[in-house]
């Protein structure tokens, strides 16, 4: 199973791994990452998409967000086939 969401609340990341210790589910937190401002624009410049997301959004998560050290940081400023490579490999 795949969780996508913005994570920014540590204590919403540990409801899912207290969730995946319960249920003997592996783990893997994988935090991409990328320039606030830059976030905002691919917002700015996507359709057909079915998020609530806005570019002011995205700012203020940022601007919130809480340390994630458990996760793996993927730098999404690469192009997304090598991003989706990391990650793959990170879930192997």
């Amino acid at each position: 199973m795949v969780l996508d969401a913005s994570w920014t609340d540590a204590r919403h990341r540990g409801r899912a791994a207290d969730v995946a210790g319960r249920t003997e589910s592996r783990l893997v937190q994988i935090e991409c990452t990328a320039p606030p401002a830059l976030a905002a624009e691919r917002i700015r410049t996507r359709h057909d998409t079915v998020s609530d997301a806005t570019p002011r959004i995205a700012l203020a998560l940022a601007e919130v967000a809480a340390p994630w050290p458990e996760a793996v940081p993927v730098a999404t400023t690469s192009p997304p086939e090598v991003c989706a490579c990391l990650a793959h490999d990170l879930w192997r």
